[in-house]
């Protein structure tokens, strides 16, 4: 049984400030021997522009630049962390990642024409650097951790960019894979893979989703989602001020309310936690001290 699954979103692993956030997070919960998951999104904005060069070489327009701009994001913060005799190994390791996705550009080019399981298997570069370094810089800091990478353990069918999940597949190759995990999984939210191994992402947002899924399936006690805001409101904070943070909440409300639009959590995410029964508490990286909000029955 797993004590937790600790989902951080792309606000709160795409900048320094962000990472350190997540390094003492995760150093609490080592250090207090919780049994722990971590599942993580793309840097903040990364999968917007991997998407983007996919349209842009479609249209036959320069997407270099853009892929420029990501390897430099995420140099920088490589840069930060890591001392330069790691450096140029973590940048190797990282091109070699994703090398097959991105030679699909070129040829995306050439046909001026792109498929939807061409968008999954860009997209879901982001998830793949993303975990890779906080799995690097965990193991920097001296907290055993171990890259994991979702296409591995979860099923789903062939409708890319919107694929659903096989429940009873996906929980037998949870379990099987979790026998070898030695240390604390870094694992790769959105992305999973069909039956022919083949890139799939299960929609827009649904890291949260990958978290719930690997909470169910492992029996986790708790899922906590870390973001950049306090948890639920009654409204959006930002449009109205008298808004208050909503601190207890059901599953059904809170499926409600992600289906009207509020963005702190995707619908999905409830469906294996409230199957399972449980609670996912969303907190702010940010923010230690808010309360957060629970959903549970």
């Amino acid at each position: 049984m797993i004590d937790k699954v600790i989902k951080f979103g792309g606000t709160s692993v795409g900048s320094e400030a962000g990472l350190r956030r997540v390094l003492a997070i995760t150093t609490i919960e080592v250090a207090e021997k919780r049994n722990i998951v971590i599942v993580v999104s793309a840097f903040s904005g990364v999968t917007n522009m991997l998407i983007h060069s996919v349209l842009l070489a479609a249209r036959g327009k320069k997407y270099l630049d853009n892929l420029q701009v990501i390897r430099e994001r995420h140099m920088n913060i490589i840069k930060h962390f890591f001392p330069k005799e790691r450096q140029k190994k973590l940048a190797n390791t990282m091109s070699t990642m994703c090398r097959d996705s991105f030679k699909r550009l070129k040829k995306i080019k050439d046909n001026k024409r792109y498929t939807k399981k061409d968008i999954d298997a860009l997209a879901s570069c982001g998830e793949r650097f993303s975990a890779y370094i906080i799995m690097e810089l965990l193991n920097c800091q001296g907290i055993k951790s171990q890259y994991v990478d979702g296409r591995d353990i979860i099923q789903t069918d062939s409708a890319y960019m919107k694929a659903k999940v096989n429940y009873k597949a996906t929980e037998n190759k949870i379990k099987k894979y979790w026998k070898n995990i030695k240390g604390v999984p870094v694992v790769t939210g959105f992305i999973a893979a069909d039956k022919k191994k083949q890139t799939t992402t299960m929609g827009r947002g649904t890291s949260d989703y990958t978290a719930a899924i690997l909470g169910a399936a492992l029996q986790a006690k708790v899922i906590e989602i870390w973001t950049d805001v306090d948890g639920l409101y009654s409204a959006d904070p930002k449009k109205k001020k008298k808004a208050k943070l909503i601190e207890k909440i059901n599953y059904a409300q809170a499926i409600k309310m992600a289906k009207a639009g509020a963005k702190v959590l995707h619908p999905l995410t409830m469906v294996p936690a409230q199957k399972k029964n449980i609670p996912i508490i969303i907190k702010n990286t940010y923010n230690f001290q808010s309360p957060g909000t629970i959903i549970c029955n």
